[in-house]
């Protein structure tokens, strides 16, 4: 009789095995064995740790918020939108922050002219990477997420850009320097479409193949202008007459030559390593050597 009833005994107290109640630490979970610090206060018998709280009275006067997640044992500003009606311009609860915001959706964004709920600030913007139809036919600067008043999709190579969304297809919109001069941004072809002006005829004169970024963060190679050169110094060849070499290309920079004699003499045009820096029926040569028609 006596070995039964220890044995009654022994299951009977096995429920209370690696509980851990506040005042009685005699048996708390792994978690909690070394003590409960001043900031996880509480031990959770359900996570099996130090938590910061077990229900909501426990979260009062905590800068955290003065709701505890259970599920996390941390106390928040809100677990839900009903916790945010106290914030009407931050109606929406960040489920991941635990803080209220403006919107966590795009339904949340109620006024026409700000439609799209930003993934990262939680705020309601002119358009985003997901809402860019927002815009209508127009593109998404995404740096600010305001829609441009540029189409999108309709801007060709070397065209001033402000979006990726903006340039035509197989071109990202870059930043372009020449030498330590920063002169904005440009869309230049993707090398990977179809390769740069150093083998493919029809991609001339883009010849100079380099990795790059694009303003919205595509990373890889890209084609552009020979290093002697801008877009601007591009456009001017055989379009714009001259007399001097400043009156080609960026007024200030060397990216522009004019040509006193020869087939070109008289049109703005640039200097040139090879054939692979001119475009169309162009080519390199005459000295020094510049892109030019060629002689008859």
């Amino acid at each position: 009789m006596m070995k039964r009833s220890l044995t009654v005994l022994s299951f009977a107290l096995m429920p209370l095995l690696g509980t851990c109640v506040t005042n009685d630490v005699t048996h708390p979970p792994t978690g909690c064995k070394a003590g409960c610090p001043e900031e996880t206060p509480l031990c959770s018998e359900v996570l099996e740790r130090c938590v910061q709280c077990l229900e909501d009275s426990q979260c009062a006067g905590n800068d955290k918020g003065s709701y505890c997640d259970v599920a996390e044992g941390v106390c928040a500003k809100c677990l839900d939108n009903a916790h945010c009606a106290g914030t009407p311009d931050t109606p929406a609860c960040d489920a991941e922050t635990r803080n209220c915001v403006q919107c966590v959706s795009d339904r949340d964004c109620t006024n026409e002219d700000l439609p799209a709920c930003h993934a990262t600030t939680h705020r309601c913007v002119e358009c985003t990477k997901d809402n860019f139809s927002a815009c209508g036919e127009f593109a998404c600067k995404l740096s600010d997420s305001s829609c441009t008043d540029t189409g999108r999709g309709t801007l060709g190579t070397c065209d001033a850009c402000e979006t990726d969304m903006e340039c035509s297809e197989g071109r990202k919109c870059l930043a372009h320097t020449f030498g330590d001069e920063e002169l904005g941004n440009f869309c230049f072809l993707e090398a990977a479409k179809t390769g740069c002006g150093d083998l493919v005829v029809q991609r001339r004169p883009y010849s100079v193949k380099a990795e790059a970024t694009s303003v919205d963060g595509l990373a890889t190679e890209y084609c552009f202008p020979p290093v002697s050169t801008t877009c601007k110094g591009i456009s001017d060849t055989r379009n714009i007459v001259c007399s001097q070499d400043s009156e080609c290309g960026i007024e200030g920079l060397d990216d522009g030559y004019c040509p006193s004699s020869g087939a070109g003499a008289g049109v703005c045009s640039y200097f040139c390593g090879g054939s692979a820096d001119c475009g169309g029926t162009l080519e390199c040569g005459d000295t020094p050597q510049h892109c030019r028609p060629p002689p008859p």
